[in-house]
């Protein structure tokens, strides 16, 4: 009867033990990172601008903020960011970004989740393998 008692008492031991292990994160599985991390904004500054190639918008679009990021170890890395643009006061690429006055009321305002293959042996260093954005005229990027 004791046997039985003491066992009972270690598989609960156990039990509890292994449930209270915090969760590892799997090799090559995807682990959030900061959104502040220099290569995900330098992912996030590439996605932007081929959005906004692709965009149609008379005005550039610029990188309001990374909202989230993940990482996963691939053959390079790849970045699935979630990301909002806005309209800026630039008709091309030599002028200052300003990005005071953009808002979810702009109708170049979006909000993107880009998966970015960052391969810095190979050129072009970046490569967008999926694109989803709120509203449809974004949806398409133009490969550089």
């Amino acid at each position: 009867m004791y046997f039985f008692r003491y066992l009972l008492a270690i598989c609960l031991l156990w039990c509890g033990h292994a449930l209270a292990k915090p969760k590892e994160t799997i090799v090559g599985q995807a682990a959030h990172i900061n959104v502040d991390d220099p290569y995900v904004q330098m992912a996030s500054q590439y996605a932007v601008s081929s959005i906004s190639e692709g965009s149609g918008s008379k005005q550039k679009l610029g990188l309001l903020k990374v909202v989230s990021a993940t990482r996963q170890v691939v053959s390079g890395s790849l970045y699935t960011i979630k990301l909002q643009v806005a309209r800026t006061d630039c008709k091309n690429d030599v002028c200052a970004i300003s990005l005071s006055a953009a808002s979810r009321d702009d109708p170049d305002f979006n909000e993107c989740t880009v998966k970015i293959w960052d391969q810095p042996w190979v050129t072009p260093r970046y490569k967008i393998t999926e694109l989803k954005c709120s509203k449809r005229n974004a949806n398409e990027v133009s490969q550089q």
